[in-house]
């Protein structure tokens, strides 16, 4: 299993024990120790007195980010403010926004980006003629040329808030779970360097002191003492984070994060427990709408409309891209500027695509996998055109078909907890490295059961076909079969009867109710034999 993540077995150690963050050296992330040198002398030269504004962005790693340097040099007594913008404000430096924080705060010396600002060249000239000096700190691809900061701090190898981490690391090192939950948000593999940050961080959450990740666990249901696993921060914990970037004000989960009190973080936790039930109505209706007016060609999706929301289309093109395993691009349309977010799916790298037709952009940025840009509302026709045309020369059908991937075919035997066990040890799991996956073949359905309110899920008993255990079966007698479940599987039930037999891609779930633990096989695909 691990050699199919690309593991020697000379790593494997390693990769199952990973290094601690303290540990790791700049090099091994594609850092320079003496960029991060420049950068703490140009911070403590600053001195106490003098301002410094930390310039982050709206989303987790970006939030994250900002506070772990932030947090690091408060905490060493620098003067030092956090500046999130907003949606409408956009993503990244703004000539605007600096004017607005110098007039602010006559008192400014210093400008940090955090998660953006490696491809700011103009607006870096524009602070650094106002006074400023600046440090660029960034994960994102970097232009044809690097903006004119007096230090950068760049790499692609980790997320933003791990680049934060090591230029905090010279104040204060120990904010290894705020970059565990930016690195997971930001959707990093988890390989490498990124497996330390993620695996040790998120043992440091799971007994945080910290109030604000306390209350948002409590908010969301998790309870304090409880393992956590980098899918309850990409799909419970991350998106209250990113409500407030995405239809309000972000400094509300910058606050959450950095704040003393626990009353003010319990107050906080339920504002974004709020926000992200108002995201996900907002979604609803969206992604129905996307649906309906998207336009398919060249192996590309794309979709625009005034009623979409600018904080979710990235959501919405999210949704897209998996349901149709094609890249989606959703735009939300302005009186005179359009917002647009894409997504991709690998082998399509969405923001070298989109950057075809970077002279009739505003501006555009982002990974192979993600990316966002800003458009003139006048030139949105012209830019679909380009881009189905431009998708027709780089995308082929290879790059969209979806394979049916496990890691290997496993024999009913090995349906049992020790096994379970086994496979456990290379968790964390996540981005490049998901939970294992295996192919069960031939097993015998004895009974199916369809659940949930709206009777959407699929249950099924399974048995060894090869050495049955029971011809059918009681409420009473599932105990020695296997249990599978298939959330959204709900259609398959009609098409089940007991005795089928069928091929089945699965991986471990460990169900726990009522002081009672159950192995499940979680259902990825099914086909009748």
């Amino acid at each position: 299993m691990a050699s199919n993540r690309g593991v020697r077995k000379s790593d494997l150690e390693e990769f199952i024990n990973p290094l601690q963050p303290k540990k790791l050296t700049p090099e091994m992330v594609g850092l320079k120790s003496t960029d991060l040198a420049s950068a703490v002398s140009l911070i403590k030269n600053t001195g106490h007195k003098k301002k410094i504004i930390i310039y982050g962005d709206y989303d987790i790693d970006g939030l994250t980010a900002a506070g772990i340097i932030w947090e690091s040099l408060w905490k060493q007594g620098y003067n030092v403010l956090p500046y999130i913008p907003n949606r409408e404000t956009g993503y990244g430096l703004k000539k605007k926004t600096i004017e607005s924080l110098i007039k602010k705060h006559p008192d400014l010396e210093l400008l940090i980006t955090v998660d953006n600002g490696i491809v700011a060249e103009e607006e870096v000239k524009f602070a650094q003629k106002h006074g400023l000096k600046v440090i660029v700190t960034d994960h994102h691809l970097q232009g044809e040329s690097l903006p004119s900061a007096e230090a950068i701090i760049h790499t692609t190898e980790v997320a933003g808030c791990a680049v934060a981490w090591f230029l905090a690391r010279e104040f204060d090192y120990q904010l290894t779970d705020l970059t565990a939950l930016g690195t997971i948000g930001d959707l990093l593999p988890v390989i490498g360097p990124n497996r330390s940050f993620i695996k040790y961080g998120l043992e440091k959450m799971a007994k945080t002191r910290r109030p604000g990740v306390k209350m948002l666990k409590k908010i969301s249901g998790i309870p304090f003492d409880e393992p956590l696993e980098p899918w309850q921060v990409s799909f419970i914990l991350g998106p209250r984070l990113n409500a407030a970037g995405r239809i309000a004000d972000p400094m509300l989960s910058l606050q959450l994060l950095c704040t003393n009190s626990q009353k003010r973080a319990l107050k906080l936790a339920k504002e974004l427990d709020s926000l992200n039930r108002q995201r996900q109505d907002m979604m609803s209706f969206s992604v129905s709408l996307a649906e309906e007016i998207s336009l398919k060609k060249n192996g590309l999706i794309l979709t625009a409309s005034p009623d979409f929301h600018p904080g979710i289309i990235g959501l919405i093109a999210g949704k897209l891209s998996e349901k149709y395993s094609k890249p989606v691009i959703a735009v939300s349309q302005g009186d005179t500027v359009c917002k647009g977010s894409a997504r991709s799916v690998p082998g399509v790298d969405i923001v070298g695509l989109i950057r075809q037709t970077k002279d009739i952009l505003i501006d555009v940025g982002g990974h192979p996998m993600a990316a966002g840009f800003s458009v003139k509302t006048e030139k949105l026709a012209e830019l679909f055109t380009r881009l189905h045309t431009v998708a027709g020369d780089l995308i082929s059908e290879d790059d969209l078909i979806a394979e049916k991937e496990y890691d290997f075919e496993i024999d009913f035997s090995l349906i049992n907890k020790p096994f379970y066990k086994l496979t456990e040890k290379l968790s964390p799991f996540g981005v490049g490295n998901p939970r294992p996956t295996f192919l069960l073949s031939q097993a015998r359905v004895v009974n199916t059961q369809l659940i949930g309110n709206d009777k959407s899920h699929l249950k099924l008993w399974l048995d060894d076909p090869e050495t049955p255990k029971i011809e059918r079966i009681s409420a009473s007698a599932k105990l020695d079969l296997a249990e599978a479940i298939g959330f959204g599987w709900g259609d398959w039930g009609p098409k089940l009867s007991a005795g089928d037999t069928v091929n089945l891609i699965f991986s471990f779930n460990l169900n726990q109710w009522n002081g009672k633990e159950t192995l499940q096989l979680k259902i990825k695909d099914l086909e009748l034999c």
